[in-house]
């Protein structure tokens, strides 16, 4: 039997326990999830908590189903928000595989657990941009989202947010987000400073305070809509909620408060009164709550719609629970958490569940086991030049960096985060408390002569990649550069010398011989093109690869276009499917000719050009990347013709291929997979565990020379010939 530990309440004698239960199988309309962070809900769980403390009577008188004897002798788990990885996928399930982020809701489903067993009704895929610790909230932004469906407000309404727990604090953000004025009340002055920093635009801690407010700052007239969270059994709180809202406004009673109010204010003022059920539609019907059916989008809200909602949001940067994380234990330190929660002895806002334990994953309607390894590389054994876990220093903090790369690399349970250095010593500090790391500096030369950091990541301005790799690869660490590998011939000369030197002087024991370099050409690692290129393998005959690039506009004014520091779209963004050409054929580019659209108003030649590329093996790529469409338009599509069969990726979402008169496809994906998150396991692959299928050093050298062809045949009208082979040879001299 494969066991995790899993966080369960004994109702006996109130006992928290940590205890090894068997890893759920997956059913059919379900998936697995290897928890990465779980959120303890202190209202909510404290409730659930406290209850277990009274004798059996109290617990009879509590609840109607606690005095059966079958429900105390029971361990109850708790939990019902949180955030991991899929390690497998029941058959009847759609829209994600193994190695799919999501955060998962729902009591007795989203658990304090290593891994946990989700109705497909209850877990939304997370974007990229958002990372393990804020998706785990998700389930509170789903409640605090329904609460304010119920209440009806509208754009510039003042809205009262009264309790300002983690509910009412997500419920502020959310509420700004909307484009509400919100006026807000705890008698914690701790919550208040919060809310105000996450947008509130007044917080009082008092009810007298908060009426003054609202007559202050509505002209006498009250709030459009009082929304009460709280724990609160009496009637005190909903008694004001209908002093300070308005005539015909509404209160919502998110809570479990007290529902009694003043029968003539509420008849004087026709106050509409609702009471959340917690969820929207759904989620109290069984059949909806076990995966088995789903209401249609034209039917209603469902809690599975609120926390996708609750996602976007955060991943548009409308919401941040930064601020609201005040703690975050291990597992094993449950019983400190809850201490915690249920004591009230120290403040605390969010506090989460960390999980460390390693998941193999098992495909789609398998089991998962516990394993030694990360998921992604059973089986590898690790690399001679170090031990099992490295340290890690981050060179550049900019949006990519926050937004892409670190978040993908905070699931890695190997990584020691050292330094970070950035030019701005603002930025640096963010993203060290951010990420946890070590210590942050504005000179990068510190990262490169700590011992302790063996893998440097850049990304930096395009300008600075060639010369930090450089001085990186010198300092002997494994170096993972953002691309463009250089923006000028003399940047890949200098950059190409130090690789040869060292490779010439490292004999065959030498730690030189297992330095790892990996350029970010991120395309060529998507699931899309591993399955193209499967496909392709049916034939050996040359390739006509057609690339449509429909990128967004970018002003002139952007760094992006100055040829000293972005060096152009060619070398920042067409490079990426130059490089994906490379992977499809397996050859590397030998001549290239680009025309250029003429300058169109507010549209440049360098966005819009049309590229024919000749490869080594006798393939022909054409490359067509426009600035003029429409962001509503697919961005990117792939087509490759070979020997009577076509393949085609469809913006890194699914794959179709046609043969013999018939076609068929990948299942399609929530939104395009484009090699972020399998490039930097690549890259830690290598460096932990040995991993030796890399990309090679040349064809990140052929690349780059490829691109400078198109920009110099750009200028000329020409075809120009690409030799990487000869250009690292002329390196040596």
């Amino acid at each position: 039997m494969v066991s995790m530990k899993q966080i369960f309440q004994d109702y006996r004698n109130g006992h928290l326990l940590v205890t090894d239960v068997p890893v759920p199988e997956v059913s059919a309309n379900r998936i697995l999830v290897k928890n990465h962070y779980s959120l303890i809900s202190s209202g909510t769980e404290r409730q659930m908590i406290n209850p277990a403390y009274r004798s059996l009577i109290g617990k009879g008188a509590f609840d109607k189903h606690c005095g059966r004897k079958d429900l105390v002798d029971t361990l109850m788990p708790l939990g019902y928000s949180c955030a991991g990885e899929v390690i497998a996928v029941g058959r009847e399930v759609e829209g994600v595989d193994v190695g799919d982020r999501v955060a998962c809701a729902g009591s007795a489903y989203a658990c304090h657990a290593e891994v946990v067993s989700i109705p497909r009704t209850l877990f939304v895929n997370i974007p990229d941009t958002v990372d393990y610790k804020s998706a785990a909230f998700v389930a509170l932004g789903g409640i605090s989202i329904h609460a304010i469906r119920l209440c009806g407000a509208e754009l510039e309404e003042t809205v009262a947010v009264a309790g300002l727990g983690l509910l009412g604090l997500l419920a502020v953000q959310v509420l700004k987000a909307a484009g509400c004025r919100v006026i807000a009340m705890d008698p914690n002055q701790l919550h208040c400073t919060l809310a105000e920093e996450v947008g509130c635009d007044f917080t009082a801690d008092s009810a007298d305070t908060i009426k003054s407010i609202v007559a202050g700052q509505t002209a006498q007239c009250g709030c459009g809509a009082t929304i009460v969270f709280s724990a609160a059994p009496d009637n005190e709180l909903m008694e004001l909620a209908a002093q300070i809202t308005s005539c015909r406004g509404r209160v919502i009673a998110a809570g479990s408060v007290g529902l009694g109010m003043s029968r003539p204010l509420v008849n004087a003022k026709e106050l509409g009164l609702h009471v959340s059920g917690v969820w929207d539609p759904g989620i109290y019907d069984l059949g909806w709550d076990a995966g088995a059916r789903d209401h249609p989008y034209p039917l209603s809200w469902t809690a599975q719609r609120d926390m996708k909602a609750f996602i976007d949001l955060m991943a548009e940067g409308k919401i941040d629970v930064g601020k609201l994380i005040s703690h975050c234990f291990g597992i094993e330190s449950a019983e400190e958490a809850y201490k915690l929660v249920t004591t009230g002895e120290k403040p605390y806002t969010g506090v989460l569940l960390s999980y460390p334990g390693r998941i193999v994953p098992a495909g789609r309607s398998g089991q998962a086991a516990l394993a030694g390894e990360p998921a992604r590389w059973p089986g590898l054994t690790a690399a001679s030049n170090g031990a099992e876990d490295i340290g890690v220093g981050f060179i550049g903090a900019g949006n990519f960096a926050r937004s892409i790369l670190l978040p993908i690399m905070q699931r890695f349970g190997n990584l020691d985060f050292r330094g970070v250095a950035n030019i701005s010593t603002q930025s640096a500090r963010t993203v060290a408390d951010r990420f946890g790391f070590s210590y942050c500096t504005t000179d990068y030369r510190e990262l490169l002569s700590d011992d302790a950091i063996g893998s440097i990541f850049i990304a930096t301005p395009h300008n600075s990649h060639a010369a930090i790799a450089r001085e990186a690869m010198k300092a002997g660490k494994h170096v993972f550069v953002e691309i463009p590998f250089a923006i000028s011939k003399d940047q890949l000369s200098a950059l190409v010398k130090t690789y040869n030197e060292i490779r010439g002087r490292a004999g065959s024991g030498s730690p030189a011989m297992h330095q790892k370099i990996l350029a970010g050409f991120n395309r060529r690692f998507s699931p899309s093109a591993l399955q193209l290129k499967r496909w392709l393998n049916r034939s050996s005959l040359p390739m006509v690869i057609n690339c449509r690039v429909n990128a967004e506009f970018l002003s002139s004014e952007r760094w992006e276009h100055d040829p000293e520091v972005g060096g152009g779209r060619i070398m920042g963004e067409v490079c990426h499917f130059i490089d994906l050409v490379q992977y499809i054929t397996g050859g590397y580019p030998v001549k290239a000719f680009a025309m250029g659209m003429r300058p169109a108003g507010q549209f440049d030649r360098p966005d819009n050009v049309a590229i024919n590329i000749e490869m080594s093996e006798g393939s022909v790529a054409t490359i067509s990347c426009t600035s003029c469409g429409d962001k509503a338009y697919p961005r990117e599509r792939i087509e490759v013709f070979r020997g009577g069969l076509v393949a085609m990726i469809d913006d890194f979402r699914s794959v179709t291929c046609a043969e013999g008169g018939r076609t068929w496809s990948t299942k399609k994906r929530p939104g395009p997979d484009k090699g972020y998150n399998a490039e930097v396991e690549a890259f830690l692959g290598a460096v932990l565990y040995g991993r030796s299928d890399l990309p090679s050093f040349e064809s990140f050298v052929a690349t780059t020379l490829a691109a400078f062809a198109v920009q110099t045949s750009l200028r000329k009208g020409t075809p120009v010939g690409i030799d990487a082979a000869g250009f690292m040879e002329s390196c040596q001299k």
